[in-house]
């Protein structure tokens, strides 16, 4: 980064701390809250506003400059926001800012809702640029080994961070699958910032999360089915009408879709207001149905027309905002019901923070660079993918999120998952850099027949053994 944008960072990070500063202190003087307006809603919701994202984009500038990812942060500014620093340091002002301010937990739910709509419009990123095989493989390795290390260290653990609503196979299924999501998003950033985007390790963990993703979200959607069912007539119901909503969606909204976006590519404002419409409307039937408005903002997006330049620069534009403003009030919303102080104090949960932390990336780190080496990558790469597939960042707050409105987790192990999402997200990039240089990489697959020269295995990657003999 240039010295004229680290320093353009620099006077962000003191306009949003001055910012910061001014409304809390506004926020916690018995003369401000002693103003008319001051018990009114509105006032209470904007200052809110400006206070989350001040505080949560100061922060992303910092880690920024720390060489992270801007979301990691973000969700480190929303735990500020939380009973972790300001509920402790300042509750007075905390009090006056979040409790019971009418309309910030919807605002924080829109959030979450544009947010699904971009995971599913990313989910096929770089779906086609390796072979399926190899794809298998290390999806097997870097989902499925965490996914079943999630669930075993789930079962002893129920007692302690079920939450109310769960049975014992709800809350191990839904660990389990919490445990051993990637972040495709965040991931696209980390492998822009330490400039493997083009390599190996990086297509093939930007490819396995995509999968990943699209496999998490089915089988989450399967289980909050289950869960919101309380008797086989209302199961039976909850399933013919996500059915219904499935076949109306694949015969009826893709194709209007492609036809819509056709019609109004030279409109882009009008392109931004469809997509707005559709993300919120199936959110809304998702929501009906018994399912989280997510699940029905994902679908949207995963059914948009691919390769449509338009489509492109309106989600761009909606994605602008969405980052700047939404997603912010979300990770404040998150950060709400993160209380630190239920792992740091108590040693026991301590303890069990630290048990789930290994088994999290553990699992994910071995089990990457395992498929990794059985489909030829060198030792180094193979490691690298591991890393990059230890990156879990929003989704899993999303899922975790997702998990404790529905009552499968409680509220510490709400904490303990944040956390393991801010932790695993902060280390990703600095191992993968410590782990290679982009030009030790393998660069990418070597396209032709499925039997090459000695050393490709017709998977159409670059194996060790072909770089030796080179």
């Amino acid at each position: 980064m240039t010295a004229q944008r680290w320093r353009a960072v620099g006077w962000g990070a003191a306009a949003c701390t001055a910012a910061a500063v001014g409304l809390l202190g506004a926020a916690g003087t018995p003369v401000a809250r002693s103003m008319p307006g001051a018990a009114e809603p509105i006032t209470r919701l904007l200052a809110a506003v400006a206070v989350t994202v001040a505080v949560c984009h100061l922060c992303g500038a910092l880690a920024t400059r720390l060489r992270q990812p801007a979301v990691v942060g973000e969700i480190a500014g929303g735990l500020l926001l939380g009973p972790s620093l300001l509920g402790l340091a300042w509750p007075s002002a905390s009090r006056w800012l979040f409790d019971g301010v009418a309309g910030r937990e919807l605002v924080a739910q829109l959030g979450l809702v544009m947010f699904m709509f971009f995971i599913g419009r990313e989910l096929s990123l770089g779906a086609h640029t390796l072979p399926p095989r190899a794809i298998g493989k290390g999806a097997v390795g870097s989902i499925g080994l965490p996914v079943v290390a999630g669930m075993a260290v789930a079962v002893p653990i129920y007692p302690t961070l079920a939450g109310p609503a769960a049975d014992r196979f709800e809350f191990v299924v839904f660990f389990g699958l919490a445990i051993a999501v990637t972040a495709l998003p965040v991931l696209a950033r980390v492998l822009a910032d330490t400039g493997t985007a083009g390599s190996i390790p990086g297509r093939l963990a930007l490819t396995c999360a995509a999968v990943g993703d699209g496999l998490s979200w089915s089988v989450l959607t399967l289980l909050l089915m289950v869960s919101a069912s309380g008797s086989v007539r209302q199961l039976a119901m909850t399933v013919s009408l996500i059915a219904c909503t499935a076949l109306l969606t694949v015969l009826g909204a893709r194709p209007a879709l492609l036809r819509l976006v056709e019609r109004l590519a030279p409109t882009t404002g009008m392109l931004s207001t469809l997509l707005v419409v559709g993300a919120t409307g199936f959110a809304a039937v998702t929501q009906l149905i018994g399912l989280h408005a997510a699940i029905g903002a994902f679908v949207f997006g995963a059914i948009l027309p691919r390769q449509a330049p338009a489509v492109d620069r309106a989600a761009n534009r909606l994605h602008d905002f969405t980052g700047a403003v939404l997603l912010p009030l979300f990770f404040a919303g998150a950060g709400l019901h993160t209380d630190l102080r239920a792992v740091g104090v108590d040693p026991g949960q301590l303890w069990l923070f630290g048990v789930l932390l290994v088994v999290a990336s553990v699992p994910k780190l071995a089990g990457g660079a395992l498929s990794a080496r059985r489909i030829g990558l060198s030792p180094r790469d193979a490691l690298c993918f591991g890393a990059l597939m230890n990156c879990r960042g929003v989704t899993e707050i999303v899922i975790a999120t997702i998990g404790i409105q529905h009552g499968l987790i409680n509220e510490v192990g709400f904490t303990m998952l944040v956390l393991l999402a801010l932790l695993t997200t902060a280390t990703t990039a600095p191992l993968v850099r410590l782990l290679s240089k982009p030009s030790r990489l393998g660069n990418g697959p070597r396209e032709g027949a499925r039997r090459g020269p000695a050393g490709d295995d017709g998977e159409g990657i670059r194996t060790d053994r072909s770089r030796k003999a080179a």
